[in-house]
């Protein structure tokens, strides 16, 4: 991945060029650093409030796309249920359906497959500085939040919804043209369950899901391709360098031509530290 493609998909900067020797492959828990942190510059100063922040951006500037689909969810009525994750509760075609329509009000396009088109050109000529969409053989990560996942989630609470993940999936392979084995399905400080991985590789077999580390005995298995666990290299910094475990991200990630990120709206901890220094007591950003 080039060093602006990273920047554009993750607002942090880019620091693999002063990456310490011998980090590569190294877990954040033991990473030892050889080299003092450079203090981060660039602070935002927030402004007044109700103030438009920078300058809009995409194919309709300010516009965001919404598709609602009250249906795709056949819930019980009771969110402790332990099948909500499963295909008798959720609309897999709806979930489809909502993907594609949100596609095309994105970009103006008539079909999923130019509104792909038009959004790989796009990504590349203001970011890679290149006249072309996707070509044969670049990777596109998609990463998914599971936060709340384990290799036996059997409950509701929030992470990427497995019918939706598919969808996405699908639309990559199917109307984008993406070949199945430059796919890959990432969260790298979590495990997947099998409600999301099964049903990607009954139908996508060489697709690539990449997790915090290798695959746990009980994780299901698949005869063509193994789960993936992180590589960790230096690759990011933050919070004034001041924590190692900040700057690493997964080297199968920081390759990766593209990343598609579907987030999940739900409440997220933001872990901190608190210092003192000589102007006061602040809080330093720890892990996100």
């Amino acid at each position: 991945m080039t060093k602006s493609a990273l920047t554009t998909a993750l607002p942090l900067a880019f620091s693999s060029s002063e990456a310490v020797e011998g980090a590569e492959n190294t877990n954040p828990s033991d990473y030892q650093t050889r080299e003092r942190y450079r203090p981060a510059v660039g602070f935002w100063t927030p402004g007044s409030s109700n103030e438009p922040v920078g300058e809009a951006k995409g194919f309709f500037p300010g516009r965001v796309a919404t598709a609602r689909y009250p249906k795709a969810a056949r819930r019980p009525g009771k969110w402790k249920e332990e099948k909500d994750q499963f295909d008798e509760h959720t609309d897999r075609d709806k979930c489809e359906e909502a993907v594609s329509v949100a596609l095309r009000s994105l970009t103006g396009a008539d079909a999923d497959v130019d509104a792909w088109d038009k959004i790989f050109r796009r990504f590349n000529k203001t970011t890679r500085k290149l006249e072309r969409g996707y070509q044969k053989g670049e990777v596109v990560a998609v990463k998914i939040n599971l936060n709340n996942s384990g290799t036996r989630k059997k409950d509701n609470l929030g992470d990427a919804t497995p019918q939706t993940v598919l969808a996405v999936v699908r639309q990559l392979v199917n109307q984008a043209g993406v070949p199945e084995e430059n796919v890959l399905v990432y969260d790298v400080k979590r495990q997947f369950f099998s409600a999301t991985s099964t049903p990607l590789w009954s139908e996508f077999p060489n697709i690539r899901i990449l997790q915090d580390g290798p695959a746990r005995r009980e994780q299901p298995r698949n005869p063509a391709r193994e789960i993936e666990g992180a590589h960790w290299v230096e690759g990011v910094e933050f919070s004034a360098g001041r924590f190692r475990e900040a700057k690493l991200v997964a080297k199968q990630v920081r390759d990766a031509e593209y990343i598609v990120n579907l987030a999940t709206s739900k409440p997220v901890r933001i872990r901190t530290r608190r210092r003192r220094g000589p102007n006061g007591d602040h809080d330093d950003l720890q892990e996100p």
